[in-house]
């Protein structure tokens, strides 16, 4: 049989009050105050004064204001060169800015004509309208826009969007307008689609409607009102296609399960998500072959009247049906909601790993009752450690100690001092094998050693200097120890000569310019400047020795 086409049997104009019952959801309440240079004549001086007319899309009144200089540039996508004066607070306004209007005290957008010379959205809003085509039902979605043009007259129009009618099996789709790129264009009429998608999704503005609609219809028993009365967010398009499917749906919304639906829909049918594109959400956690509420979500009696009234969202749900897969039994409320409070995931993954669920959470919670500060983290981070040393957690007196905390911070203590100590062999390894590379650098360079005014410099002789010395200054000369034994530089140490042995400032010489690299003293601070001058006159006093030094070696 071939395919009826809707294209001309539905509206072209929403419900006259549409509009009025948008601005009551508060849609379209900013209006455009449009401004532009003028000149305005002073009565009393007859002298001609810059000025700035305003205009408002709201109640269409004018009026002028001082004008301001805002520093900004002619270009219609840049600021306004101009802003004026707020004739009622007297504050300062520019391009961009939302006020209230002088004249009517509207809600409105201060814009410059320069940047609304094409005209200016000013607020948009997609509502849905449920309504009948002979016993077909039809969901109609229009595209309602605020538009003011740059005499700030202001219009706002509704154009026809989308639409989706219920079939007896399946919902056909209508357009009202193609989109290319970030462009759209609207028909001004309804076109139909070969197959359906729900573009629409979520439907946070539907106009009021009676359910006495459904009377009748193609989607009479699909409890789409009570839907959409329980679910928080709603999808009417995709709820009608997964009852078309899966007609036991509406047991659920029937039983006060409408929420729940909602959110199981949401999570493969919102924005973002992949599985939009696939059409119908496959709602995994209902077993489609059920009829009764409580078999098709895998609960029995009990369990599904706390589903109802305690509101489980679906990771809730699913971790119950993964409990009862698992054998594991469950106190309600009580023992859900101290899984809850230890993170349905924690416990879920708990049950992979084989663990007495119900064991670990109840010792979680009298554990968290005797430090704040525990929680699933922590018995995570004891139970990896006491596996790295090598402790037996079959035992209980092991998994399980009287003070987790403590134990936990017993071995996250022993783990560093452990860490520190293979650092510290580490460290005396390097030191060993830079042993003789320093003991040549301070040969080689000790000439360089002065003393003048109350400081002293003298070459670093050891690597265990500059351990001592990054650690007492909070700096990092202790990673200098390649570049001092081989590289291209040396380190020097300046000291207060009252205190020979007290870090005092860190230097790093160049060897083959003469020049000082960076001179740094406590975490890193600058030289003061006796320390600058003492650098300066040490660096004239080894240039004058390192020409001595290569004047002998000519003569030699």
């Amino acid at each position: 049989m071939e395919q009826r086409n809707y294209a001309e049997d539905l509206p072209l104009e929403p419900p006259e009050d549409l509009i009025e019952w948008l601005q009551k959801q508060g849609k379209f309440k900013t209006h455009l105050l449009r401004y532009k240079a003028a000149r305005v004549q002073d009565p009393l001086t007859d002298q001609w004064e810059k000025m700035v007319e305003l205009k408002c899309s709201g109640c269409g009144q004018t009026m002028y204001a001082g004008r301001i200089d805002a520093g900004g540039c002619r270009s219609s996508c840049a600021p306004a060169p101009f802003g004026y004066l707020d004739p009622v607070t007297n504050h300062a306004v520019t391009s961009g800015n939302h006020v209230k209007c002088p004249m009517c005290g509207c809600s409105v957008e201060a814009v410059h004509v320069g940047s609304c010379r094409y005209g200016r959205t000013m607020g948009e809003a997609w509502p849905m309208v449920v309504t009948r085509l002979e016993d077909r039902l039809v969901l109609i979605g229009w595209y309602v826009g605020q538009f003011a043009d740059k005499d700030a007259v202001e219009e706002i129009s509704v154009k026809p969007y989308e639409a989706y009618v219920v079939e007896e099996k399946k919902v056909i789709r209508l357009m009202g307008y193609i989109k290319c790129l970030s462009a759209i264009r609207f028909f001004g009429h309804w076109e139909q689609r070969k197959t359906c998608l729900d573009n629409w999704g979520a439907a946070p503005l539907v106009y009021p409607w009676d359910p006495a609609i459904l009377e009748g219809s193609t989607a009479e028993n699909s409890k789409l009102d009570l839907y959409m009365k329980q679910a928080e967010k709603n999808y009417p398009v995709t709820y009608l296609r997964i009852w078309q499917r899966h007609r036991n749906l509406e047991n659920l919304v029937m039983q006060g399960c409408g929420k729940l639906v909602g959110e199981l829909i949401d999570e493969e049918s919102h924005r973002y998500s992949y599985q939009r594109a696939r059409g119908i959400p496959h709602m995994d956690s209902i077993r489609w072959k059920e009829v009764r509420p409580s078999k098709m979500l895998g609960l029995d009696a009990g369990a599904f009247r706390h589903c109802r009234d305690m509101e489980w969202d679906p990771a809730t749900l699913r971790f119950y049906q993964n409990c009862r897969e698992k054998g594991v039994t469950l106190r309600l409320p009580e023992d859900l909601a101290d899984c809850i409070e230890a993170k349905t995931w924690w416990c879920n993954r708990i049950l992979e790993e084989g663990l007495p669920m119900m064991r670990c959470v109840r010792y979680l919670k009298k554990q968290k009752a005797l430090d704040k500060r525990v929680d699933n983290h922590i018995l995570d981070d004891y139970w990896r450690s006491a596996g790295r040393e090598g402790y037996d957690l079959t035992d209980e007196h092991v998994r399980f100690p009287k003070n987790v905390m403590r134990e936990h911070d017993r071995l996250m203590e022993a783990e560093r001092v452990r860490r520190e100590m293979a650092k510290e062999q580490e460290r005396e390894e390097l030191n060993r094998k830079m042993t003789e590379g320093f003991r040549k650098r301070s040969k080689e360079f000790s000439r360089f050693n002065w003393q003048n005014g109350g400081l002293l410099i003298r070459m670093c002789e050891a690597p265990e200097e500059l351990d001592a010395e990054g650690k007492a200054l909070s700096h990092c000369v202790a990673g200098y120890k390649n570049t001092h034994a081989t590289g291209g530089s040396v380190i020097f140490f300046i000291r207060k000569a009252r205190e020979p042995d007290k870090p005092y400032f860190t230097l790093e010489l160049d060897i083959k310019t003469l020049e000082v690299k960076q001179n740094r003293g406590k975490c890193n601070c600058v030289r003061t400047k006796q320390v600058e001058a003492f650098e300066t006159a040490w660096l004239e006093h080894i240039k004058a020795v390192s020409r001595k030094t290569k004047k002998r070696g000519n003569v030699a």
